[in-house]
């Protein structure tokens, strides 16, 4: 749970990194960076700071090939945990708000 401490973070932190390239070489399709530039839109990331299942430094390395018409949104109510529960409920009320008020920007011209 991403309200819990991780056990053996060293040893998880180079099993993830050697997983990430064993992926990358079985599947090349799996990382979308090369596509990036044929993007003819803005992109919108939305990631939760907590997510212990996709990282959301993996949201900002895919800003970070694309700058250009790209915006991340790191929020505490979109992890893959209870967002009450992880965050505390005002805070989570707050986060949730907040969200509505981009995903509501989205839409404007």
């Amino acid at each position: 749970l991403a309200d819990q401490p991780l056990d053996g973070c060293d040893r998880s932190e180079a099993m993830s990194v050697e997983l990430a390239a064993a992926c990358r070489r079985t599947e090349p399709l799996l990382d979308p960076v090369p596509e990036l530039a044929r993007l003819k839109v803005p992109m919108h990331l939305f990631h939760g700071r907590g997510d212990r299942l996709v990282p959301y430094t993996e949201s900002l390395r895919l800003a970070a090939a694309r700058p250009q018409r790209t915006q991340v949104v790191l929020v505490h109510v979109l992890q893959h945990v209870d967002p009450a529960r992880a965050a505390g409920r005002l805070s989570a009320l707050r986060e949730f708000a907040a969200l509505v008020v981009v995903l509501y920007g989205l839409g404007r011209p």
